[in-house]
């Protein structure tokens, strides 16, 4: 549900194929949340701030190979109200 909500959501490709992950994904964020390699990191500690003040989400925002993505576990702590809830809050970020 994660993987398939992200994509849709925010205009993405898919990391790897759904039948390659069990409760964790990786998607890369929208394109507008995009940056130069070297401003990445700047970047990531952005969205994470606006996230957890504004939106009060806790997902994990890392990056491959100068990518940002979102890392979602959908194990024993998150719902699919908290999957709507962070692809809604990384799509409405604006940087």
């Amino acid at each position: 549900y994660a993987q398939k909500t992200f994509v849709q959501r925010w205009n993405t490709e898919p990391v790897s194929p759904i039948n390659l992950h069990a409760t964790m994904v990786a998607v890369p964020l929208p394109k507008h949340l995009q940056v130069l390699r070297n401003n990445v990191e700047s970047r990531i500690c952005s969205i994470r701030n606006i996230l957890r003040e504004r939106y009060n989400v806790e997902i994990k925002i890392t990056s491959r190979h100068g990518i940002i993505m979102a890392r979602f576990s959908a194990g024993v702590y998150n719902t699919t109200t908290d999957v709507d809830i962070a692809a809604e809050a990384i799509a409405e970020i604006k940087i």
